[in-house]
């Protein structure tokens, strides 16, 4: 038996149900709701707040961290920029190895580890087309410095400096590539 009334009609086999036949209380959000709420958290600026002048190999403990201003970072030790960040440190549960990884407000990431007894490796940055160069094409400005540099890989490999004037040159007897 289908019963029909309130905002509910049938008429001639269809069923007809108005938009206004429910309502949600204010727990629920919609998607626009949604999405401006996510839209205004300041990601960078949560977790736990990294004490000024603080050295990063002391924060061995699983979380979240975060330093609020360029200032603060550039008093950082052991830190590989000098701009604001958050950090994510992570422990493996077995044997104790570390990792931080950083990620800055320009857009620059970093990632490091450290041993179970204690020693940290460099920082490594991740490579991103904000700070390489392309492999071939585009238009190099400034200097470019290879200094002590040594190359593997094989013979027949070269490096080719053109220059659209004035003189270019390369200061070493040899590149090994």
């Amino acid at each position: 038996m289908v019963k029909s009334g309130g905002d509910v009609t049938i008429s001639d086999g269809t069923i007809t149900v108005n938009d206004d036949s429910h309502s949600h209380d204010t727990r629920y959000y919609t998607e626009a709701e949604i999405d401006n709420k996510i839209s205004a958290i300041d990601w960078f600026n949560q977790g736990t707040a990294i004490t000024t002048g603080a050295d990063l190999n002391t924060y061995t403990t699983p979380g979240k961290y975060f330093i609020g201003s360029e200032s603060g970072a550039q008093g950082l030790t052991n830190c590989p920029t000098s701009t604001n960040f958050c950090m994510y440190v992570l422990v493996r549960t077995s044997g104790g190895s570390k990792t931080q990884f950083i990620m800055t407000l320009n857009g620059r990431m970093y990632l490091r580890s450290c041993n179970s007894s204690g020693t940290w490796r460099d920082w490594q940055e991740y490579a991103t087309s904000a700070n390489t160069m392309p492999i071939s094409g585009g238009t190099f400005t400034g200097v470019v410095t290879l200094a002590n540099q040594s190359y593997a890989g094989g013979c027949g490999r070269n490096i080719l400096v053109q220059n659209s004037g004035g003189t270019a040159n390369v200061s070493t007897q040899y590149i090994i590539m």
